[in-house]
C-alpha cells in the first residue's frame, strides 16, 4: 500500500506539472486525459475482485505492480514524443488497471483474516500506509526531477523547456523504479511466507 500510493499520487503529481508546464495543457485539456485513467481504474477494481476470488491476493497484487512499472516506463517516452495523444491514452489505460488492482488487492489483503474487533485498527492502519506512501511519492519524485531539471539547465546550451522535460522524464523513470521495488518486496513477502508454512508444516 505505500509503494501503491508512491507511484499513484507521486506519478499524477508529476505528470499533471508535465502536461501543463511543457506541453501547454489546460486545465480542461488535463482532465478530460485524466479521465480515461479514472475510468479505467473504476472497471479494473471490478475485475480485480473477481480475479482476487479465483487467484488470491499476490497474483493481482503483482500484476498491478507490473502495470505501474510498465506506466512509468511508457510515460518516460511520451516525453520524447512532443505531445502525442496515443501514448499518453495508453500510459493512463495501463494506470488506471495498475491503480485499481493493486489498491483493491491491498486492501483485500490488509483486511483478510482480522477479526470484527481489530477491523477498524486494520482499516486505519491500511488508510495510512497509502497516504504516507503518497506523500513519500509527491516528494520524492519531485525531488528528482527539480535536480535533473537543474543539472541541465546548468549546461549553457539547453533550453529552459528541455531542461523541465528531462527532469519530469527522470521522475517517471524514478516512479517505475519504485513500482519495481514493490513487485520485489511483494514476491519476496511471498516466498517468506511460504518458508513458514514450510517450516511449521509436520
Amino acid at each position: 500500500m505505500v509503494v501503491a500510493g508512491m507511484f499513484v499520487d507521486g506519478a499524477l503529481f508529476i505528470f499533471t506539472l508535465f502536461t501543463q508546464r511543457v506541453w501547454g495543457y489546460s486545465a480542461l485539456h488535463f482532465g478530460a486525459v485524466a479521465a480515461v485513467m479514472t475510468t479505467t481504474s473504476v472497471a479494473a477494481s471490478w475485475i480485480a475482485q473477481r480475479a482476487i476470488a479465483r487467484l488470491g491476493t499476490r497474483p493481482v497484487t503483482a500484476a498491478g505492480l507490473v502495470l505501474l512499472c510498465l506506466t512509468g516506463a511508457t510515460l518516460a517516452m511520451t516525453t520524447y514524443s512532443g505531445g502525442g495523444t496515443a501514448m499518453l491514452i495508453v500510459s493512463m489505460m495501463l494506470f488506471g488497471i495498475g491503480m485499481g488492482w493493486a489498491f483493491v488487492a491491498g486492501s483485500v489483503a490488509a483486511l483478510h483474516g482480522v477479526s470484527e474487533e481489530h477491523s477498524g485498527v486494520a482499516a486505519a492502519v491500511q488508510d495510512i500506509s497509502f497516504t504516507i506512501g503518497s506523500a513519500l511519492g509527491v516528494a520524492i519524485l519531485s525531488a528528482v526531477a527539480a535536480t535533473t531539471t537543474s543539472y541541465v539547465s546548468s549546461r549553457a546550451t539547453t533550453a529552459p523547456v528541455a531542461a523541465l522535460t528531462a527532469g519530469y522524464r527522470a521522475a517517471f523513470i524514478a516512479a517505475a523504479v519504485i513500482a519495481m521495488i514493490g513487485l520485489a518486496t511483494t514476491a519476496a513477502i511471498t516466498r517468506t511466507m511460504r518458508a513458514g508454512h514450510s517450516f511449521r508444516a509436520p
